[in-house]
């Protein structure tokens, strides 16, 4: 009811007064009254109107439309009270006219709609037009004799009829086909024997429409039925009908219309792009026009119409790189419909990028934004073209003193085209423009300038190996002040920053005095960061969270002369984890923001510990101590697996039981794990979980004496019920098997309970047991199976010496089944390749183990197979191990 405008009276308002109606059983109510109030302002009122209306619907449903149909049609009614009537109706036919068709009640309410058609009020009319589409679907989807799409049809055909009704007509038959069209698709026969008489009248009513609104209902209608060019009835002729009518359309006075006729092309550009190679030069001229001269809403579409086409040329490209190995290579090896006007399209682009406003949100939607996309989309298409005429752009117009809209535009400009493995021109010009984009970052006056400049700054620094190594201080600098200024520009440099701090974790021999030029801007970095997120409000995605990340980032790849830094850093990260707390009402954007930041500073810490290693010192018991707070209190998964990580790596950190540390984390963490039972956690907790409890067993050693029987037990309970076998059965099964190497013999006790867990494990696996087959992934499969390996192969391992791994083999034989089924298993490879050779590598594993100890006869035909398998790898590793196992089991054979 948002459209609303005039405040509805009757007899529940005012004391008005109104027909009566029999809606009710032997009770005359004022039916245009109660629709009223259901308009109404006054909640109370509502509330009662509206419990009126379910009333009299449920006593007597015919006797209840019909009325409405009357109301609906009642020129004396209340604007608003006519439209909510027929709201009302058409929800209450829809799925239902079945139930009313052949009344007289129902002829009744077919003449009142179509009454209202005539109607001079819009949205009245407009909801006259959905009436009709819902009682010509029906018609058509019951095979009935199709009475109300034959008139529609004729009316909008006539020139007999008032402008609004045949506008009506056509609006009703869009309905139509859009509703027919998004239940069959378009090559149902369902419509096809309409389609045709709907388009002549369509482009007939476009080529001589009485007013301009008439010609937009044609138009809109046309666009439904666009679906049909790229199916049955789609040829050479009639799309070149098509494209003369949009044509025709793009250069109509009305804003409206050419804005519609733009539309219809965009859809095109996605539907039959290979069809409109002939089209391309003339659809140009029209865009250009609209681009560059017409109104925002027709330019939007026409720019979106070319990035349409550029992304389904992208997606052609995509498909061919996967065929040729390489995304490069496949440019020309199709035809581009972009190509030919791709040097005039960079003009039209970069005119728009020159039109920008100085202060917009970023979520601003205008031509500049729009062109913005557009070129990054058309650079991937046709990148020389695009490098050739925008460099110049850049050049001529990045230090340009007189003009704030060109030194953005061609900044801009700069970091749409900049791409990983940048061309020698490209990275010129980034090497020349480098210097003046510093300055400007800091200096120049105009805010979207700077703003602009962070972004591609932050850009380079992602894609340029050569701008981080020549300009590692200055960025690092210049970026790290930039912090201070607006949050529009901060958030760019800190991404900047971000991505520096990548440079050095991932590339390839940084020398010794770019690490130098790190450790020389370490502190002060550190500083601003801490100062950006300090000041930051918490928001989700926010800065507060994307500085955390960047220390995090830094605290990766900082050089071993900033440790000690590091060290201050990490004290820091945990006296934030420590004051970011809940501890005022907040809205739920400041909950998630909260959260997040807890989570980045969590895993920052993390980063550190892993790192560092630091040991028993304070500032891990109290990581630890937190970890727990969060583990205990918090309901937020995501978050709860970050403290769990968090909880693993201060557990590497802690001597054997150090301070009674297994006391205070394994019936916690115990008790989440439990909680699969009733499926009350996530997998990835639960995987979190098991990791936190096998390094605290790992770290305690015999401290964790106390807790092992308890959590055999709980893990052994949980792999007893199928749904959590699906669920969780990976982490959980290959625990058993992490446990027997942590423990030893410490875990023979265990070992037959385990087997039978496993095997257990391994039949539900293979029958599907206890799940939905359309819901399990073949991937699933073979991860259990993969876990059921990895532990078999522990527990082999484990099992040394007083004859205890040749009970554990005599007890295994069902395990080579599953060997036997990697060996035979080539889909493996297609689905996933590194867990098809893990399988490998693994089934090779535990045949070799069991062979050691009972090897008699012929190595089978399906343990030659695997190990084929093995040597046939591309993983250098299980290549050797196959090798290797070829000779040691040959010589077990023999």
């Amino acid at each position: 009811m948002g459209d609303v405008g005039v405040e509805p009276t009757g007899p529940w308002l005012n004391g008005g007064g109104g027909e009566r109606y029999a809606c009710f059983v032997g009770e005359d109510i004022d039916l245009k009254g109660i629709l009223g109030s259901v308009l109404s302002v006054d909640d109370r009122l509502r509330w009662k109107a509206e419990v009126e209306l379910e009333k009299a619907k449920s006593q007597s449903p015919k006797t209840f439309l019909c009325d409405l149909g009357k109301v609906f049609a009642d020129k004396s009614a209340n604007p608003d009270t006519r439209r909510l009537a027929g709201i009302i109706l058409k929800n209450s036919l829809t799925g239902c006219v079945g139930d009313f068709v052949n009344t007289t009640c129902f002829q009744g309410l077919v003449e009142n709609i179509f009454s209202v058609l005539h109607s001079d009020i819009q949205p009245v009319r407009r909801c006259a037009s959905q009436l009709a589409a819902e009682l010509a679907s029906y018609e058509i989807h019951s095979g009935l004799a199709r009475d109300t799409l034959s008139l529609l049809i004729s009316s909008a055909a006539s020139d007999q009829l008032s402008p609004t009704l045949v506008e009506a007509c056509l609006e009703a038959i869009g309905f139509i086909s859009e509703e027919l069209i998004s239940k069959h698709g378009k090559t149902t026969p369902i419509l096809l024997d309409q389609t045709l008489p709907i388009l002549e009248v369509v482009v007939g009513r476009i080529r001589n429409a009485p007013t301009w609104e008439v010609q937009l209902k044609a138009s809109n209608t046309l666009f439904f039925l666009l679906d049909f060019l790229s199916g049955p009835l789609g040829n050479r002729e009639r799309l070149t009908e098509i494209m003369e009518i949009l044509f025709t359309l793009a250069d109509s006075r009305n804003m409206e219309v050419r804005l519609s006729a733009f539309h219809c092309l965009v859809y095109l550009a996605g539907s039959i792009y290979t069809e409109l190679s002939p089209f391309i030069e003339r659809i140009f001229a029209k865009a250009e026009r609209a681009i560059l001269y017409d109104e925002e809403p027709p330019a939007l579409q026409a720019l979106e119409f070319w990035s349409t086409l550029a992304s389904v040329e992208i997606d052609n490209l995509e498909n061919l790189a996967s065929e040729e190995g390489s995304y490069v290579l496949t440019h020309g090896k199709f035809e581009s419909l972009i190509a030919p006007v791709a040097k005039r399209l960079c003009y039209v682009l970069l005119n728009c990028l020159m039109r920008q406003e100085e202060y917009q949100d970023e979520d601003t939607w205008n031509k500049a934004a729009a062109a913005r996309v557009c070129l990054g989309l058309l650079s991937r298409v046709a990148p020389s073209t695009v490098i050739e005429y925008v460099a110049p752009f850049i050049s001529e117009n990045v230090m340009d003193e007189n003009s704030w809209r060109r030194r953005e535009a061609s900044t801009m400009a700069l970091g749409i085209i900049a791409v990983d493995a940048m061309p020698a021109v490209l990275e010129d010009i980034v090497n020349e423009s480098l210097p003046f984009l510093l300055m400007g970052l800091l200096h120049d006056e105009c805010l979207a300038v700077r703003e602009t400049t962070a972004l591609t700054l932050s850009k380079i620094c992602k894609v340029s190996k050569a701008a981080c190594t020549s300009y590692f201080s200055e960025l690092a600098q210049n970026l790290s002040t930039a912090l201070r200024d607006d949050e529009s520009v901060a958030k760019h440099a800190c991404r900047g920053l971000y991505n520096l701090a990548d440079f050095y974790r991932f590339a390839d021999g940084v020398t010794e005095s770019e690490l130098a030029s790190l450790a020389q801007v370490f502190k002060p970095l550190m500083m601003e960061l801490f100062s950006l997120a300090d000041r930051s409000s918490v928001e989700r995605e926010g800065l507060k969270g994307l500085a955390f990340r960047s220390i995090g980032n830094y605290v990766d790849c900082a050089p071993e002369s900033c440790l000690p830094i590091v060290s201050e850093v990490a004290t820091a990260l945990l006296e934030r984890l420590l004051v970011l707390r809940k501890d005022r009402p907040l809205s739920p954007n400041e909950r998630a923001g909260i959260i997040y930041a807890q989570g980045i500073l969590m895993v920052s810490l993390t980063r550190y510990l892993s790192r560092v290693n630091p040991g028993n010192t304070g500032l891990v018991f109290k990581a630890k101590d937190r970890a727990l707070e969060f583990i205990i209190h918090n309901s937020d998964d995501t978050l709860t697996e970050k403290a769990l990580k968090l909880l693993a790596v201060i557990e590497k950190n802690l001597k054997a039981d150090a301070n009674g540390i297994s006391e205070q984390i394994a019936p916690t963490v115990l008790a989440l794990i439990n909680t699969g039972r009733n499926g009350s956690i996530a997998a990835g907790t639960m995987c979190a979980a098991v990791d936190a409890i096998i390094e605290l067993v790992r770290s305690a050693g015999n401290g964790f004496e106390a807790y092992l029987p308890t959590t055999v037990q709980t893990i052994q309970e949980l792999l007893s019920h199928p749904e959590a076998v699906w669920r969780f059965g990976p982490c959980l099964l290959t625990s058993l098997g992490e446990l027997s190497l942590a423990l030893g013999d410490g875990f023979q006790p265990y070992v037959d309970s385990s087997l039978v867990v496993m095997q257990e494990a391994a039949k539900i696996s293979l029958s599907g047991e206890g799940v939905d087959q359309s819901l399990v992934s073949e991937e699933q499969v073979l991860e259990i199976r993969r876990s059921i390996l990895h532990s078999t192969s522990c527990i082999l391992r484990s099992s040394a010496g007083n004859g205890q791994r040749t009970l554990a083999v005599q007890k295994l034989s069902w395990v080579l089944a599953i060997c036997e089924n990697v060996s035979a298993d080539d889909s493996a490879r297609k689905l996933n390749p590194y867990l098809a050779d893990t399988l490998v590598g693994l089934a090779i594993t535990v045949v070799v183990e069991m062979m050691s100890v009972e090897a008699k006869g012929q190595v089978q035909e399906w343990i030659k197979k695997l190990l084929e398998k093995g040597v046939s790898s591309t993983n250098p590793e299980i290549k050797s191990l196959a090798g290797k196992a070829a000779v040691e089991i040959g010589f077990h054979a023999s």
